[in-house]
């Protein structure tokens, strides 16, 4: 028998829950109402995740179609863009006419949704991806490492480099797995995935090796998934190609660390990877990051075309 008193303690809490989502999506819409009241009618409108996504495909945009008249609008996050999207995709007031969408695939992809001609998906897992590549660290090694003239030297780095990143993305494997699985069956994550490189794995110029660290601490979830989740999704997981379908936050951390000690080796008395190369009269300057290393990075396949129909 039903207890009404349960009955109707589920109703309300059911009630608080369609009042809270319709709060924020009300603050959504009128946040991003607010911000594009202050911009001409003229001038489309191009929703990111975040500041990264901001810069990079600024320099992207910028090498493809640099008259491109547009402002970024920096959504916070993949969800709150995509969810911005259904509203303005219900909104009849033309609000949503010259806006346009660019987020990551990840591991959950569109959340449920269809594709549209106004939203731009990686087809990595994310843009971080695009710049953690050997033809990027080419044009390193060319420009900022001084080895212009030394292709031979730079082709044995950079085989240096993919062995060692394939190895790191053996050891993280695990750790994108368990995230897999999170967005598959949409597990709440509780907290923020790891942001260190010493928390994923000890990273030197020659060799990667896992650290002791607990999955569960490192991308902690609401519940444990089961057996029977675990068995079903990893064959689905194992058909993923790691370097474009694994996190891409991960091996930005990895690339950026790996890079330094590349520094440190070719600025070494006794160089062990530029031996041949004579030592560099100008010094290697800057801090790698997303923002030194976003104008080198090649665009995804298909941007060209989004952005070829925007007017």
């Amino acid at each position: 028998m039903i207890n009404e008193n349960n009955l109707g303690s589920a109703q309300d809490v059911y009630l608080q829950k369609m009042k809270a989502a319709k709060s924020i999506s009300a603050v959504v819409k009128v946040d991003f109402a607010t911000f594009a009241s202050t911009l001409p009618e003229d001038v489309n409108i191009f929703a990111y995740e975040g500041p990264a996504d901001k810069c990079l495909y600024y320099h992207w945009i910028k090498r493809i179609s640099g008259g491109l008249k547009y402002e970024p609008y920096v959504g916070k996050n993949k969800r709150k863009v995509l969810q911005l999207f259904d509203l303005l995709q219900e909104d009849k007031t033309g609000l949503g006419n010259r806006v346009f969408f660019f987020v990551d695939r990840d591991f959950d992809g569109l959340q449920g949704r269809l594709e549209h001609k106004k939203i731009f998906v990686t087809e990595a897992y994310s843009i971080e991806n695009y710049v953690v590549c050997p033809g990027l660290l080419d044009d390193l090694l060319k420009i900022e490492f001084h080895c212009n003239g030394y292709p031979t030297v730079r082709k044995e780095i950079s085989d240096q480099f993919q062995k060692v990143y394939d190895q790191f993305l053996e050891v993280t494997a695990e750790i994108n797995f368990r995230i897999f699985i999170a967005r598959k069956r949409k597990i709440n994550q509780i907290g923020d995935l790891p942001d260190r490189i010493n928390q994923l794995a000890r990273v030197e110029i020659t060799s990667v090796s896992s650290i002791d660290s607990e999955l569960r601490e490192l991308v902690c979830l609401e519940r444990e998934p089961t057996e029977e989740e675990v068995q079903n999704l990893r064959p689905y997981f194992e058909k993923i190609e790691p370097r474009t379908g694994y996190r891409g936050k991960f091996a930005l951390l990895f690339f950026i660390k790996w890079l330094g000690q590349l520094r440190e080796n070719r600025q070494a008395t006794s160089s062990s990877l530029f031996g041949i190369v004579p030592k560099p009269e100008f010094a290697i300057t800057g801090n790698f990051s997303l923002e030194t290393l976003a104008p080198k990075a090649s665009a995804p396949a298909g941007l060209s075309e989004f952005l070829a129909q925007i007017s």
